[in-house]
């Protein structure tokens, strides 16, 4: 398991306050409160190592008193939100018991980071606390149907911490990138992203509302997608050094499309396989439909209102207005041609045949039985669906 410390970002110490946030009129969904549970016991592991490992190692009494009362009022905090999560339980307490909680999470986080006599460990746990609790209040203001109050201060964390991952990952890209046209590509590609980060950041503080700050996150997702296309294309031993920083950005735009309820996912690909992961690099980016045969027949020569993403380990098909998607999976791969599994959010499986050359893709699938074409070449009757893609 990869430390959590790996993802974490010095986030925004904004806390909700004690108000008492209106509650949903539907309950939780399950998924919820079990991420949220999830999220709750890593909070409480956390607690309980700063409890027992940390504290007793300061030299300062004063401070070490301070914080183990601190953690004692946290930790019954989040007993109190761990019950009033049960399924089918009231909303309105849940967001009340977790107001509650990040309010006081909050206080022995200021203690931590207010304190002269702070160590480095501290400082640590103190990030890993903000990470925690900014997860949480993702979870419960995804898709803006949490109260207000909490989606405006959940985005502002999350935009501070995106910016400060995004800052991070471009010192760490000027010291480890070569100079070389992939490296100096790459490293521009990440400047840009880090602007438009801030640019997003600075819309938040507009409070347009959630409509347009979807809009305005359009900027910094396609920038992101840049910039994973680029990382993804490095070499092993380069991306690998920027692992760790890139994870984390990758991980804070997940939150941040969740909070705001857009169609989407991270773009970077966690493939450890190097051959599965070559086809993936390959695949990257978004195509735009060339021609499309359908039983031997041409249906369609260039379309750009046709067009296929491939983000990391996720595929989204548009086309018309309508938005399609899911996971895929590389089956077999060699000379450039692979066999896929497009698994679909419904759950069912389509077995598709591809062949990439530079920026033209080949694609092709029966439209009726679970098989994998053997050409690429249409002929009437086949009943197979055949499309060439282009990619800009």
């Amino acid at each position: 398991m990869k430390p959590l410390l790996a993802f974490l970002a010095i986030l925004s110490l904004v806390p909700l306050g004690a108000a008492q946030p209106p509650g949903r009129k539907a309950p939780l969904t399950s998924e919820t409160i079990i991420r949220a549970q999830d999220a709750l016991r890593m909070l409480g592991f956390e607690l309980t190592m700063l409890e027992t490992e940390t504290l007793p190692s300061l030299t300062n009494p004063a401070l070490r008193d301070d914080l183990r009362a601190h953690v004692r009022r946290v930790q019954i905090a989040v007993s109190d939100l761990q019950e009033s999560m049960l399924p089918g339980g009231k909303s309105f307490l849940v967001y009340k018991r977790y107001s509650e909680m990040d309010h006081t999470l909050h206080e022995l986080i200021e203690s931590i980071d207010g304190s002269p006599f702070r160590t480095l460990a501290l400082a640590q746990s103190a990030k890993r606390f903000n990470f925690l609790d900014t997860h949480l209040g993702g979870l419960f203001s995804a898709g803006g149907e949490g109260p207000a109050e909490l989606l405006s201060v959940v985005l502002r964390r999350q935009a501070g911490a995106l910016e400060n991952a995004a800052d991070d990952l471009y010192d760490l890209a000027r010291n480890v990138l070569p100079a070389d046209h992939n490296g100096l590509h790459a490293r521009e590609a990440i400047r840009k992203y880090r602007v438009s980060a801030g640019v997003f950041r600075d819309r938040i503080d507009l409070d347009d509302g959630v409509p347009a700050l979807r809009k305005s996150y359009s900027y910094p997702d396609q920038s992101w997608q840049r910039v994973a296309f680029d990382l993804n294309n490095l070499p092993p031993v380069q991306l690998n050094r920027l692992g760790a920083a890139a994870q984390r950005v990758d991980h804070l735009h997940n939150q941040i499309l969740d909070t705001l309820k857009i169609e989407g996912g991270g773009y970077l690909i966690k493939e450890r396989d190097d051959k599965v992961r070559d086809v993936l690099a390959q695949m990257q980016g978004t195509w735009f439909m060339n021609s499309y045969h359908n039983n031997g027949k041409l249906m369609s020569g260039a379309n750009p209102n046709s067009k296929m993403v491939f983000a990391g380990n996720r595929w989204f098909r548009y086309e018309n207005g309508k938005v399609g998607g899911g996971t895929l999976r590389v089956l077999e791969s060699g000379a450039g041609t692979a066999k896929l599994e497009l698994v679909a959010s419904a759950g069912n499986a389509t077995p598709v045949l591809v062949h990439i050359e530079g920026n033209l893709m080949r694609y092709a699938h029966f439209l009726t039985r679970p098989a994998f074409p053997g050409t690429f070449q249409p002929n009437p009757g086949d009943g197979m669906l055949s499309i060439t893609w282009r990619r800009e």
